[in-house]
């Protein structure tokens, strides 16, 4: 027996030693003033854990169970005084915790002992701040270094912007007004070319990847279709893993093999094209509306009915970055091209923009009078389209910190805005008015109306290289628009094939 006398602040807190929530999954424990009793002890090593000795000054300490403990990625603990009635928490990171606990010593306690006691903190409460405390410094050390990544990075790309910028300005040979009326042009001859029956419920979100090739559609059966371009005729994989229903799709900006899928199972999840499961991402508290790659490929933005929209690592599934500031649920995100900043937007009918840099709302964009459901950067990086349920598709300058342009853009919700990404040519919004609607990105003035869909579009895409637009509609149609190159294409009648 260990005879010693125990740190002051055990007695002033209910005698509870620290190695309490050591304890391995649903082993109950009580010290006397000796150390861990073998079983415990032996089911601490085997868990891991290597538990010094500590003592308490009763014999009555209180009986604590702890369940889930030694889970990898638990992302919860259950503390009770009861086997009967245990409390659960939510760690604010899903990391191990044996990467938290390891480092949890006695000399935190007593360092913060006074704060403790003279807000009259209980036992579950201490235990819950001391672990708490070590998370969120983990989390700043991680968030730390990904705002540094994405300043380098931002850094980079901005300054090929400008020189972009500069080069077509100062070039005699280029002609910015004859390739924008080249690509409105291209726009205006757009017709259907495509018509196919996509899933069996209505489709809620559609993709395409970076090279063109590859068609993602989801739906709310929760299934995930991947397709063969230009046609669409070749399934080439479904994902299925979600519970419930499928919210969005996106492909990454980098990666020609990966996406990524939202859901109302509160989820979202990151997969190759052969169908593999290559992440899960789980924190948000309420179901998922829509999700955005940051432009390096490398992290993954979710926005949530919770109020909160979040930044996750693509490659480790952490959850880097929890943002408040909505006083609703979150429904639109988009990241700006140089990668330095993300707009977001909500039910509050706001529009806000984020400098990922600092961690700061820099912008408020006021003027919808509805929930703002989508938002999308321009390339020139220094415009932000914005639509929602007002039927209205917002321009807004960052220099000039204000609306420059409403669009009466369609009679009923504006579901998406989308600008053409190469150089921001044109923008694409999406309705239920069971229309898509372009609108020339110089003046926004109306070049061309899609009609084509019996029920509402749920979301559009534009090739990289503005060759076809996709749409989705709860019509449970995939439909390509494509511009007719001959005469032969023009009013070429295409039809409906159920899968």
């Amino acid at each position: 027996m260990e005879s010693a006398s125990p740190p002051s602040v055990f007695t002033s807190l209910g005698s509870l030693p620290i190695e309490s929530i050591f304890c391995p999954s649903l082993i109950p424990f009580s010290y006397g003033a000796k150390r861990l009793t073998s079983k415990a002890s032996l089911a601490s090593r085997t868990s891991g854990f290597n538990l010094s000795s500590r003592w308490h000054s009763t014999r009555n300490a209180p009986r604590l169970y702890l369940s889930r403990a030694v889970t990898n990625y638990s992302g919860t603990i259950e503390v009770s005084e009861n086997e009967t009635a245990p409390r659960t928490f939510t760690w604010p990171k899903k990391l191990q915790l044996y990467n938290c606990l390891h480092r949890v010593r006695i000399h935190f306690i007593q360092a913060h002992a006074a704060d403790i006691i003279s807000k009259n903190r209980s036992c579950h409460q201490l235990l819950l701040e001391i672990l708490c405390h070590k998370f969120n410094k983990m989390c700043q050390t991680e968030l730390r270094e990904t705002r540094i990544e994405i300043a380098k990075y931002s850094i980079k790309r901005a300054a090929l912007r400008i020189q972009r910028e500069k080069r077509q300005r100062d070039d005699p040979d280029e002609d910015t007004n004859a390739e924008t009326k080249r690509a409105l042009k291209h726009v205006k001859d757009m017709v259907l070319d495509v018509s196919k029956f996509g899933d069996d419920r209505p489709l809620t979100g559609c993709s395409l990847s970076r090279d063109g090739k590859i068609l993602a559609t989801c739906s709310l059966s929760g299934v995930t279709k991947l397709w063969e371009m230009p046609q669409v005729t070749n399934k080439i994989d479904v994902l299925k893993d979600h519970k419930e229903h499928a919210t969005d799709v996106v492909f990454s900006p980098v990666d020609y093999d990966c996406l990524a899928t939202a859901s109302t199972d509160r989820t979202a999840k990151l997969w190759n094209i052969d169908g593999t499961l290559l992440q899960t991402f789980k924190g948000h508290l309420d179901r998922l509306a829509r999700i955005a790659f940051h432009p390096s490929g490398k992290y993954l933005g979710t926005t949530s009915f919770d109020k909160t929209w979040r930044l996750w690592d693509i490659n480790t599934g952490i959850e880097i970055l929890s943002q408040q500031g909505h006083s609703r649920s979150v429904y639109g995100i988009a990241f700006q091209q140089d990668g330095a900043l993300v707009a977001s937007s909500g039910f509050d009918s706001l529009a806000r923009v984020w400098d990922l840099r600092t961690g700061r709302s820099i912008l408020v964009f006021q003027g919808h009078i509805k929930p703002v459901l989508s938002v999308d950067f321009s390339p020139n990086g220094y415009h932000l389209a914005s639509g929602g349920e007002d039927n209205q598709c917002r321009i807004w300058d960052l220099r000039m910190r204000k609306s420059l342009y409403i669009i009466p853009a369609h009679v009923n919700l504006v579901s998406q805005v989308k600008y053409e990404p190469q150089e921001g040519y044109f923008l694409a919004t999406a309705s239920y008015d069971m229309k898509v609607n372009i609108w020339s990105g110089r003046d926004f003035s109306l070049v061309k109306s899609l009609v084509g869909h019996e029920s509402k579009v749920a979301s559009l895409d534009i090739a990289p290289d503005s060759s076809c637009i996709a749409s989705v509609s709860h019509d449970r149609t995939i439909k390509l628009w494509t511009s007719s190159g001959n005469d032969e294409d023009k009013g070429r009648e295409t039809m409906d094939i159920e899968l």
